[in-house]
């Protein structure tokens, strides 16, 4: 008995260390410094690269909540192996073509994949902690492995950058062969033992997405305010090098020696990797209200900020706006899956990102249209204005929640 748990501790740590691969050759983004300028090389506008994402996004809505099904029912590691395998199909089709609509493939194939890896990674990292006994350290883990993957995607700037140099197609090619280390990986994993409990029927699946995004306001609306401000990082790191193109910002400088571009990316990377580090004494220090009205902040003045300032001291709102994102990140998913069982965490971490889909194919492409048709300050005006509303309504809403629940316990049982 002492040998099998002897092993089986071993196994979740191996896990652990397999995760943190795992999320860094998913977040390795050789193509990202140079994306925007690629696409502008094959003649899209900023609507159609928004529209692109927003694509990206579509494909996911259709599988995210059933591929969080699958995850709980079919086991977290398969799961992640199908999930890299598409994805790795994803980066091979944009190796071979140009174009608005063979990039929309593209861009469809890979939000199939990352349907079946979102929610489910971040599933099998508590239910190995749990195993371990470590559940209460979540975050601290969870900002360590987002931490891992930001500085990641930070070193992949660098060497996306010099890639570029060569061909604004050979950071593509690098990315397939990239995408593969994650499939590999994959293999090794193991299922942990909780998440092979009972699991849910479709029908009782079904009612925990309705119970997740209306009846249970508790979990709810934790669910609707992480899922907010993912829309929101999403849209700002879609815009960003547009707002670098708008300013004038020149990718080459020193000659052509080196991709300013690479560099700016890798320093925001580097920014939300070292602010992740540090989410679990920020949970630790202010709790979980005070903490989600600073990140509601950071996030409105951030747009607000690009906003107003276009010009180069854009760029200091832009690394506020990053630092924010690298701490809410892991202590918005915490909250979530402190209230949440094993058996249904990968559907409920699903129905989240399904919701942080649905917000950005709404607004990215329009604020993407608003950037053609006025310019890119116009844009993260209407941006600051959205997140604004939305974020203070849900905030409001979950601090008169909290309220009632206190009254409750201070009540006590009815007689």
């Amino acid at each position: 008995m002492g040998e099998e748990r002897s092993e089986q501790w071993h196994l979740m740590q191996r896990n652990i260390v397999l995760l943190f691969l795992i999320r860094t050759s998913h977040w390795f983004f050789l193509v990202m410094p140079v994306i925007i300028p690629f696409y502008h090389a094959c003649g899209l506008s900023v609507a159609e690269i928004m529209t692109l994402q927003a694509g990206f996004s579509a494909a996911t809505l259709f599988l995210e909540i059933p591929s969080g099904y699958f995850s709980d029912v079919w086991g977290r590691r398969r799961t992640l192996i199908v999930g890299s395998l598409i994805s790795s199909v994803g980066w091979a089709i944009y190796c071979f073509s140009s174009g608005f609509w063979p990039f929309l493939l593209a861009e469809v194939v890979m939000g199939i994949g990352q349907s079946f890896v979102s929610g489910t990674d971040s599933a099998l990292l508590y239910d190995s902690l749990q195993v371990l006994r470590k559940e209460e350290e979540y975050t601290l883990y969870e900002g360590r492995v987002s931490s891992a993957g930001n500085f990641s995607e930070a070193l992949a700037g660098m060497i996306g950058g010099y890639l570029a140099f060569v061909s604004l197609y050979m950071p593509f090619y690098g990315q397939a062969v990239v995408s593969l280390v994650g499939l590999f990986s994959s293999f090794f994993l193991t299922e942990p033992p909780v998440s092979l409990f009972r699991h849910p029927s479709f029908p009782e699946v079904w009612k925990v997405v309705k119970d997740t995004v209306f009846r249970d306001k508790r979990l709810s609306l934790r669910i609707w305010f992480s899922s907010l401000v993912g829309s929101a990082t999403l849209t700002m790191a879609w815009m960003a090098q547009s707002c670098f193109l708008y300013i004038h910002l020149p990718m080459k400088i020193w000659g052509g020696a080196v991709n300013l571009y690479s560099i700016l990316w890798t320093l925001l990377n580097l920014f939300v990797g070292l602010a992740a580090l540090k989410a679990y004494q920020a949970d630790r220090y202010f709790g979980e209200q005070k903490l989600s009205l600073l990140i509601w902040i950071g996030v409105v003045a951030g747009f607000a900020g690009v906003g107003a300032v276009p010009n180069y001291f854009m760029l200091l709102f832009m690394f506020l706006f990053y630092g924010v994102r690298g701490i809410a990140t892991p202590v918005l998913k915490d909250y979530i899956q402190r209230i949440t069982f094993s058996e249904i965490r990968a559907t409920v971490l699903s129905v989240r990102n399904f919701i942080i889909r649905i917000l950005f194919s709404c607004t990215g492409p329009l604020l993407g249209k608003i950037a053609d048709t006025w310019h890119i300050p116009s844009a993260m005006w209407v941006a600051a204005a959205f997140y604004f509303m939305t974020g203070g309504i849900i905030l409001m809403l979950m601090d008169r929640s909290s309220s009632k629940m206190e009254q409750r316990v201070a009540d006590g049982p009815g007689d």
